[in-house]
């Protein structure tokens, strides 16, 4: 049975294979069917659901363009805070001191020079928005519209030339906006801050808007030549360049020498600590051969200023000519040694309360004012560690933009250190906003640092995020504060309710003391001529010289009347003196503002000097 089973195996090995059954199906069929329209559909996949709901946005496309515009608009925001205050809001807190840049334009309107000889300044300061604001007096005169538009465009220029110094830093578009936007809102932390920056134009914010154009010219120099190096590596065409390099320097060296013009503050707070940014940052950097040529260049650079320097100040003594600023001078000396230590003891009081910090005794700290109060002080803080952090991570700036930074951190210690003699061993601590040019290059150098942190990665990337968060309340509360004051902010301004009074009696040209004469002149677009004077406490009335002109004091030509305007206490210590004005006058008037505060005014038939 096995022999029968192997047989019949064998006989179907051994028959050959059959040839598959040929296909029957014609070719054109076939290929009919490979193309009709349901067999393409059989062989496609399923189509994936379609999605909907919050999955449908485009999330990632619209963070982009976020992230895009969300820096232009805060921006926008930040000087449209600032030119509310200078257009409205000023208004309200405006006073004597704030005149001070709009009454030097005058001065030199009137002269037809730089310098009015008969003028008796504050202090000498010919380059700077007083030229600004002689641009609108053949238009608009010594008046509010003057003192604003002048404003307006310091801050154009303030904003513009920041925007420009930290693009030549290597700075993106939103970095120089967020940058900008918090410089701006910070501030307005303070009315004395308002009042230095934004009310008028003195050395203090002076210094900062020249700080931001020299560093400017001197990084865009710093750039350029690094181009020119390139170009020359590679092989290219560096005439333009060149050009382009020694029409920077030739500005740079003009623009210095202007500044220095200004006089000793000004050469004190910027020229000086500019210089010394440039040469310490060289001097400390030991990897660079001591005549290295990078060196010697900058040797040269250095004379070159130091000439530029010495030329703005035979400048100004030619301008000045026998003129004395009396204020400026005034603050120069040296206290006794025995009040150092106190002066020293007030500086932390001081730099708080001019970054807004108030005196809220008996509030609890849990209360929206504490918590407001806590924020400007945490940022008070942080504008003195960061500038100090900044100078510990001094070797980790590296790259293209390196050494920027470390000129920018030089030049703010130098001009720190020349402030604080000055306000320990001299006058300035007297008044805190005289620590201003500290606060404006210590928010620079915070700022910078922050970037740098962020921007570059580094471990403390989001320490320094964090960081950021304070100084962000502070300027949303600080643009509150602002768009808070109203359109018709000058109402609660009781000189604005004097000269409106004086207008109605018909009262043009008179005598009051200084912190009303100068201010309601202005506010009055000079319809009103209020001259200042002294009143002593035992009641005599003299003229006040302090930015003011001798002629002012005469007797004016086609003037019938003349007006004295008195406070109650100025009233009552000439009627204890028995002062023969109080006689001699052909009429007293009276008037009580809105805040219940008493005034008199005499009217004479002729002048009273």
């Amino acid at each position: 049975m096995m022999e029968d089973q192997n047989q019949e195996l064998e006989q179907e090995q051994s028959q050959p294979e059959q040839e598959p059954a040929e296909d029957t199906v014609p070719e054109s069929d076939r290929l009919a069917e490979q193309k009709s329209p349901a067999a393409e559909t059989a062989r496609q996949p399923a189509e994936k659901p379609a999605v909907t709901g919050l999955k449908s946005i485009p999330w990632k496309k619209i963070g982009h363009m976020i992230s895009a515009v969300l820096p232009i608009l805060l921006l926008l925001v930040a000087v449209t805070v600032v030119v509310h205050y200078i257009v409205f809001g000023s208004k309200g807190e405006f006073h004597s001191d704030c005149t001070d840049t709009i009454y030097w334009a005058k001065a030199s309107h009137d002269s037809g020079h730089m310098l009015n000889e008969d003028f008796d300044y504050a202090c000498l300061l010919p380059f700077g928005t007083s030229l600004l604001m002689q641009l609108f007096m053949p238009l608009f005169g010594l008046s509010m519209t003057t003192q604003t538009l002048g404003m307006l465009m310091f801050l154009g220029l303030f904003t513009g030339f920041f925007s420009l110094m930290v693009h030549e830093l290597g700075w993106n578009y939103r970095w120089t906006c967020y940058g900008a936007t918090i410089l701006l809102l910070l501030l307005n932390s303070s009315k004395k801050l308002r009042e230095i920056f934004w009310d008028h134009t003195i050395y203090y914010s002076l210094s900062i808007l020249f700080l931001f154009i020299g560093m400017f010219l001197l990084f865009r120099l710093s750039n350029l030549t690094a181009k020119r190096k390139e170009l020359e590596t590679a092989g290219g065409d560096i005439k333009k360049v060149r050009i382009h390099q020694w029409v920077t320097l030739a500005v740079l060296l003009l623009f210095f020498m202007l500044t220095c013009t200004d006089g000793i503050s000004a050469i004190s707070i910027f020229a000086l600590p500019f210089m010394a940014g440039i040469f310490l940052e060289r001097l400390m950097d030991s990897k660079t051969k001591l005549l290295a040529k990078r060196n010697r260049w900058t040797c040269g650079l250095l004379v070159a200023l130091a000439v530029m320097l010495f030329l703005g100040m035979k400048l100004n003594a030619f301008w000045a000519g026998d003129i004395v600023a009396g204020y400026e001078g005034a603050y120069s000396n040296y206290v006794a040694q025995s009040e150092w230590l106190a002066n020293a003891q007030k500086f932390p009081l001081a730099w708080l309360t001019l970054l807004g910090v108030e005196d809220i005794a008996g509030k609890n700290m849990m209360e929206a004012d504490s918590i407001k109060n806590l924020l400007r002080m945490m940022v008070g803080i942080l504008l003195i560690v960061l500038p100090i952090a900044a100078t510990v991570c001094y070797p980790k700036y590296q790259g293209a933009h390196g050494h920027k930074m470390r000129i920018l951190i030089w030049s703010h210690w130098a001009s720190t250190a020349l402030v604080m003699v000055g306000y320990i061993c001299g006058l300035l601590s007297a008044a805190n906003w005289r620590l201003s040019p500290v606060v404006g290059t210590s928010m620079v150098i915070s700022l910078a640092f922050l970037q740098w942190a962020i921007h570059d990665r580094t471990p403390m990337m989001r320490l320094s995020g964090i960081l950021l968060i304070p100084m962000a309340l502070v300027c949303a509360l600080n643009t509150v504060t602002v768009f808070q004051m109203p359109r018709d902010s000058y109402k609660k301004n009781t000189k604005y309710e004097l000269v409106d009074f004086l207008e109605d009696e018909g009262l043009n040209y008179g005598y009051a003391t200084f912190w009303y004469a100068n201010a309601m002149t202005v506010i009055s677009n000079s319809d009103v001529l209020v001259r200042s004077v002294s009143v002593s406490d035992t009641g005599e009335v003299t003229p006040y010289y302090y930015q003011t002109e001798r002629s002012w004091y005469k007797a004016q030509e086609g003037q019938d009347n003349y007006f004295l305007l008195l406070t109650q206490g100025e009233f009552d210590s000439m009627t204890q003196s028995a002062n023969a004005l109080l006689t001699t006058a052909s009429r007293t008037l009276e008037i009580q503002d809105s805040n219940n505060a008493t005034y008199h005014v005499l009217v004479f038939d002729q002048n009273i000097f």
